[in-house]
């Protein structure tokens, strides 16, 4: 009898507890206060109910967090991707400007009379590298400085007169601009100034290496 009306001491408590905001430990607390004295089976009684009250708090809050760590680490893992594509878009971006094509131990183009275009993409020094300097080029990097090319806003060309492409061979560059251009050593392409005179659009070629 005494177990009977321990027990239903307890249920009283939860249902206390769940009509308001009071913790379920701190009602067995109390209803401890109201064992009689000396009762120890009483008191006994409410300590192994208020151990397996938080028990199962402890179940439950460990049953939980695992949950919303995966959730945290599957947002993080996403944004990691998201910067990672980022960085490999920025990685290959493609140059333009003036280069040098260095001749290494032969030849480094298989055009002579239009380098810029026929240019291996390998033998590209990387920009700002000690052969990307006109200077060093020609000297101990033992290569043609190419400035870029003049191009003509002639019937059926783009609607970008210096659009160029990487042939199909990956030996170097193809023209897809305007038809028509002058390269190299002639004077319209000499320099910026010279292409406008000859009403001429001037165009960088592609200066990024590809290996």
């Amino acid at each position: 009898l005494r177990f009977a009306a321990v027990f239903a001491l307890a249920v009283g408590c939860a249902i206390s507890w769940a009509s308001s905001e009071q913790d379920p430990l701190e009602a067995l607390n109390v209803e401890e206060d109201a064992c009689a004295a000396g009762d120890e089976e009483c008191s006994l009684s409410l300590r192994q109910l208020r151990g397996e009250q938080t028990s199962a708090s402890v179940a439950e809050h460990k049953f939980r967090d695992p949950e919303e760590g995966e959730g945290d680490d599957d947002d993080d893992d996403e944004k990691n991707d998201g910067d990672d594509e980022g960085d490999d878009e920025d990685e290959e971006e493609m140059v333009r400007g003036e280069f040098c094509c260095q001749h290494g131990q032969g030849m480094g183009d298989w055009d002579h009379s239009d380098v810029g275009a026929s240019c291996y993409p390998s033998s590209k020094p990387e920009p700002f590298d000690f052969c990307d300097d006109q200077s060093a080029c020609d000297g101990e990097c033992n290569g043609t400085w190419i400035i870029g090319f003049c191009a003509y806003n002639a019937t059926g060309g783009s609607d970008d007169p210096c659009a160029v492409e990487l042939n199909a061979q990956g030996t170097g560059y193809s023209y897809t601009g305007s038809p028509s251009r002058d390269v190299m050593n002639a004077s319209c392409a000499a320099s910026e100034s010279a292409c406008g005179g000859c009403n001429g659009t001037f165009c960088h070629y592609f200066k990024s290496p590809i290996y």
